[in-house]
């Protein structure tokens, strides 16, 4: 994981960032994993986009019914 998006996602009070995998090839991260709800999947996105020098985002994150 990205020492600098994980820490982005670990600041977001929002959402538990344990169940994301982060992968950063360049300024190009994919998230994955699953989370609870719809809100916690976008804002790991919005907390991934936060970190210094991202320019894409794949949201791969699946919601847990």
């Amino acid at each position: 994981m990205d020492p600098e998006i994980d820490e982005a996602l670990r600041r977001s009070a929002e959402f538990n960032a344990q169940h994301i995998c982060v992968e950063a090839d360049g300024n190009i991260v994919t998230l994955s994993g699953q989370v609870g709800s719809c809100h916690e999947q976008q804002e790991a996105e919005r907390a991934a986009w936060a970190a210094p020098g991202v320019t894409h985002v794949e949201n791969r994150i699946g919601v847990a019914p």
